[in-house]
């Protein structure tokens, strides 16, 4: 049964998913790490985990201790037939594919989230998911936004009829306003920091794209899915990925197409889980736990 394992992005953690790993001996390692190349205690910063440094940083240890007690348990099927990440999880898929050191993704991410934050502030926005609008219709309605002057755009295709929407602050109302004419079964205002994956933050992927050129990446030692083209990764996307769009379902498909028969989700929370159900229902999708009797 090839395995491929999928780490989670922003949106998956809680207030207490640190404390739910917080005695295993794994946790105190990759935390004592994380606060030295950070600089701070990250479970003192709990309260603001939807701001996106805490809660990018919160949700790649998760990840990360996760993989260790698959390894530990030898859960997995081997060799891993692939990896991928959902927005800041494509970094901890890199890492887990052998590209980086668990130094450098402490590094990477928290640089990452800090540009994001930085440019937010100069363009604010939020998010917003929909649900049960078909893809054609939802671009249709985004780019007649922007033809008045109102920047929105999708930001995540996660299934079929599940995106995520990115726009500017003063487009918010209008959005809300005239979703309900597409007649949505749903419709969410998230707790996001910031517009993710748009132009809005281009600034912060060109900053990105600089400090890159200091953190060198090695070959992938397993196949790894880019986010931003839903295919196998070649490497020229990394700083893209802050202002593009994450093609998940595109992703999770390709695996699928190149034999993967079960996706394992490695982190907190259930929500690529949930997201596979709507894929593709003829491979199996479950949580690390799952695997650990």
């Amino acid at each position: 049964m090839p395995d491929a394992l999928l780490f989670p992005g922003q949106g998956s953690q809680t207030g207490t998913m640190l404390d739910e790993l917080a005695e295993l001996e794994s946790f105190r390692r990759r935390h004592d790490v994380m606060s030295e190349v950070i600089g701070f205690d990250l479970r003192a910063r709990r309260t603001s985990m939807h701001a996106n440094v805490t809660g990018s940083l919160m949700i790649v240890l998760a990840s990360v201790v996760s993989l260790d007690l698959l390894r530990e348990h030898g859960a997995l099927t081997e060799p891993i037939a692939g990896v991928a990440g959902y927005s800041v999880g494509q970094w901890t898929a890199l890492y887990a594919a052998g590209a980086i050191t668990y130094e450098q993704l402490v590094r990477i991410v928290h640089r990452r989230a800090t540009l994001m934050d930085e440019c937010a502030a100069s363009s604010a926005g939020g998010m917003i998911a929909v649900i049960g609008v078909a893809e054609d219709a939802l671009e249709t309605f985004c780019a007649g936004m922007r033809d008045r002057g109102l920047f929105v755009a999708i930001a995540n295709y996660n299934a079929v009829g599940q995106y995520t929407l990115s726009m500017e602050k003063r487009a918010a109302a209008t959005v809300m306003q005239e979703l309900p004419l597409l007649k949505p079964m749903k419709t969410i205002e998230l707790q996001a920091a910031g517009p993710w994956h748009c132009e809005l933050m281009r600034p912060a992927g060109e900053a990105f794209a600089r400090f890159l050129e200091d953190e060198p990446l090695k070959p992938p030692s397993i196949p790894v899915i880019d986010n931003v083209t839903g295919d196998f990764f070649a490497g020229e996307t990394l700083a893209e990925h802050l202002f593009r769009p994450v093609r998940w379902s595109r992703g999770i498909e390709t695996l699928a197409a190149a034999g993967v028969t079960r996706f394992v989700e490695t982190g907190h929370g259930n929500m690529l889980t949930k997201f596979g159900f709507f894929i593709n229902r003829n491979v199996q999708h479950v949580s690390f736990r799952s695997l650990l009797g």
